[in-house]
């Protein structure tokens, strides 16, 4: 929802190399993301909503039994068992996520050893793709977006914290040290070039 607040939503794809009608998104997305205009604001809301109608829908959603059954691991919240069980029946697949908790609980899972071999360096993480952005983009672009609505990610907060003050050198090292610190929490799940 945060990409949806900063208006980065299309440039997060491109920086991804996918498209929106590639991307998979919990049929109950179209739902959910209407109660939330409270916390992320109107704008964000219709942003997110015109994202999920072109993105494609999970087609087999697994029961829950069916998806526990596969990758239960505590700390992980419904949704996020759904996306995990569907990314493990596609071949190639890039799982998107901003749950730090759900990454920390499934890579730390001593079961499930051959789900996180499937989905090895292919997830990514908020911090990877404001990295990515910016490359293509420019700072100041990116800058001027996520500042305003900075309060909606803790780790955007903190690595915006300078708002407009912000410089590169800073948000980078920030960004840069995030990742480092998932890594070192996730293993080897998270997408990166470091």
């Amino acid at each position: 929802m945060c990409l949806a607040a900063f208006d980065l939503i299309e440039e997060a794809l491109d920086a991804v190399q996918v498209t929106a009608s590639e991307a998979l998104v919990l049929p109950s997305a179209q739902y959910k993301i209407p109660t939330l205009v409270r916390k992320y604001g109107a704008d964000a809301v219709e942003r997110a909503l015109s994202f999920v109608k072109t993105a494609a829908k999970i087609s087999h959603t697994p029961t829950y039994f069916e998806a526990v059954s596969r990758v239960a691991v505590d700390g992980i919240d419904a949704g996020e068992l759904l996306l995990l069980a569907e990314s493990l029946d596609h071949p190639v697949i890039l799982l998107a996520t901003g749950d730090k908790r759900f990454l920390k609980a499934f890579a730390n899972s001593e079961t499930h050893a051959d789900a996180r071999d499937h989905l090895r360096r292919n997830v990514v993480c908020l911090e990877y793709v404001i990295r990515l952005i910016i490359t293509r983009h420019g700072f100041e672009y990116v800058r001027d977006r996520i500042v305003p609505e900075r309060e909606c990610n803790t780790s955007m907060k903190t690595v915006f914290g300078s708002g407009r003050l912000a410089t590169l050198e800073n948000v980078l090292a920030s960004l840069e040290y995030k990742l480092r610190e998932l890594v070192e929490e996730t293993g080897d799940l998270l997408l990166r070039d470091f």
